[in-house]
């Protein structure tokens, strides 16, 4: 399981996950949950794949995750 959180500083976070939802960037074989924190502008996702333990994946699905938001708060 991989525990990522994101300040953000031009988009809420209420965008970043309109926005993850509408995308692919967490595959159907990921299991995924948020938290929003409105004072400090944050989101945190947790992602664990859905077959057992595949850490490697879900590294690359929080890498994937982290460019994808990083492109949108510029």
């Amino acid at each position: 399981m991989i525990v990522k959180t994101f300040t953000l500083k031009h988009v809420s976070p209420q965008e970043i996950l309109r926005r993850v939802h509408s995308s692919s960037i967490i595959g159907y074989l990921f299991n995924w949950g948020y938290s929003i924190d409105e004072t400090q502008q944050s989101i945190t996702f947790t992602i664990r794949h859905g077959g057992g333990s595949f850490e490697e994946e879900e590294q690359k699905v929080a890498k994937a995750l982290e460019d994808f938001i990083s492109a949108i708060d510029v």
